[in-house]
């Protein structure tokens, strides 16, 4: 009889004491900050990659993240789109503050954060504008009947870029591709982002 009460107690204090939301996102839990700085390229995107994977461990409900950065290489700027993505899918959110800079491929970055939860910094440098080569020949969109695998290339990385930014901003694809012009950049400070739907909310 004694055992059997052993045994029975030993199965209540499991019940009581195994915590039943493992797995679960805690609302008061923040992770960060954390900060996503300089060129985004291969290392910038092991850097989020892992930003994510620890807030995975700590069952955090938010990230918070300070962007800074000039852009960089346009494919590793979509990977990091997917990472955040996929972070806010499994119940993260995604805070993201921009920096004193925050241009080119990092506006698609700052966009992709957690709708009312990205932030612009008022004083600060944001360039919007095509694709470069290096840094000097500007990439135009592509006509329709272009069809060297140049233009091919140039044409599909174009489309990726204004259909992320087309759902991150509301904005329609057309309007999106219209920011996208050789002959002109957009620059300015924080309410260019404002403006453009790519922030919701100004810091000083």
């Amino acid at each position: 009889m004694k055992k059997l009460f052993a045994i029975a107690l030993s199965l209540v204090l499991l019940t009581v004491f195994i915590p039943t939301n493992v797995g679960a996102r805690s609302e008061y839990v923040l992770c960060g900050p954390k900060r996503w700085e300089g060129v985004i390229d291969w290392d910038f995107l092991k850097v989020v990659r892992n930003d994510f994977e620890l807030a995975d461990r700590r069952n955090c409900n938010t990230l918070v993240v300070h962007l800074t950065s000039p852009g960089g290489y346009v494919l590793n700027a979509l990977m990091v789109v997917d990472e955040i993505r996929a972070a806010k899918a499994r119940g993260l959110r995604v805070e993201i503050h921009g920096g004193r800079l925050v241009a080119s491929a990092a506006l698609y970055i700052l966009a992709e954060g957690t709708p009312g939860y990205r932030y612009a910094q008022q004083d600060s440098l944001v360039v919007i504008h095509a694709m470069y080569r290096g840094f000097g020949e500007c990439l135009a969109y592509p006509p329709d009947d272009a069809i060297s695998e140049d233009a091919k290339a140039t044409r599909q990385i174009y489309n990726m870029i204004f259909r992320v930014l087309a759902r991150s901003t509301g904005w329609t694809v057309a309007q999106v591709k219209e920011w996208f012009d050789c002959s002109r950049s957009i620059v300015g400070g924080g309410e260019i982002l404002i403006l453009y739907r790519l922030a919701d909310h100004m810091e000083d």
